[in-house]
């Protein structure tokens, strides 16, 4: 019995662990930024905008690009190099509150109370020494949060960034983020947009489908691209990516408890589930 049970809960933590699907348009946004991250020094480096909803796969595409080029430390030399810096935009946003993001995330004392130039020195002397290769600014939509002088002072900060680091920045967030950029003339076409539109019932949502059903080990006759479960599924996620996986996992795990790995179109009815919708409605 125990050994039943140990078996149940194994299956469940294999299901609740983070799941990588690699479908075409994430690994096209990842062959990007791994171009990015490679392009040589000029005086106008490319950027990159990934646009999507929340809970449509942003910022699991980030992570997983993230992990890729981890920081690289050699303790002889006493010697770190950090190819990838990832900050988020703070809610509001201005000139200091963006170097105190750098700072903080690279844990380099500062002072408060020191002026932005100091600051701005400060911060792109400790970014060439850590070797920074790019920048990435998540929740850039926050930036619409505030005036219109700070947001033109935050994009002309991010602008300097660049241009003084020679590095690629990308900007990740919902449709608000490519509106804030469109703002400044001098960064709207410096920022090459990739849009995570919602799935529809495609062959790309059916081959999703099958690459959940593999990466969570589903059993074959769960056979989640039916027309019956394909649609099920996608009236219950409406179609984010984020809400798909969340989903399939609540219903792998009911399936697990019944010692079963197979999910069914009564299982997917019968979760106590509410739709993005109804979850702001409520």
């Amino acid at each position: 019995m125990t050994a039943t049970i140990n078996t149940k809960n194994e299956r469940i933590r294999e299901i609740q662990e983070a799941t990588w699907i690699g479908y075409t348009q994430a690994n096209q946004i990842l062959d990007n930024l791994e171009d990015l991250l490679e392009h040589p020094k000029v005086h106008r480096m490319p950027n990159a905008l990934i646009i999507g909803e929340t809970n449509n796969g942003k910022s699991t595409i980030v992570n997983r690009f993230i992990k890729r080029h981890p920081a690289i430390f050699d303790e002889r030399e006493d010697f770190v190099e950090l190819p990838i810096l990832s900050i988020e935009m703070p809610p509001e946003a201005n000139q200091d509150s963006i170097y105190i993001s750098i700072l903080h995330e690279l844990q380099s004392p500062y002072s408060y109370y020191s002026k932005k130039e100091q600051k701005a020195s400060q911060v792109i002397g400790v970014m060439k020494n850590y070797g920074i290769k790019m920048l990435i600014i998540d929740e850039f939509n926050n930036l619409l949060d505030n005036t219109l002088l700070k947001q033109a002072q935050v994009l002309n900060t991010i602008k300097y960034l660049g241009n003084q680091l020679q590095i690629p920045i990308v900007a990740v967030g919902t449709k608000e983020a490519h509106r804030a950029i469109l703002s400044s003339s001098q960064l709207a076409n410096r920022f090459d947009p990739h849009v995570l539109p919602k799935w529809t019932l495609s062959t790309d949502y059916l081959r999703l489908l099958k690459s959940f059903e593999e990466a969570l080990n589903l059993d074959s006759q769960s056979n989640l691209a039916s027309k019956e479960m394909a649609i099920q599924i996608l009236n219950m996620s409406e179609g984010w990516i984020g809400e798909i996986s969340m989903l399939l996992k609540k219903a792998a795990i009911v399936a697990a408890k019944k010692g079963s790995n197979i999910v069914t179109l009564d299982i997917l009815k019968k979760l106590q589930w509410k739709s993005p919708t109804e979850r702001r409605r409520v």
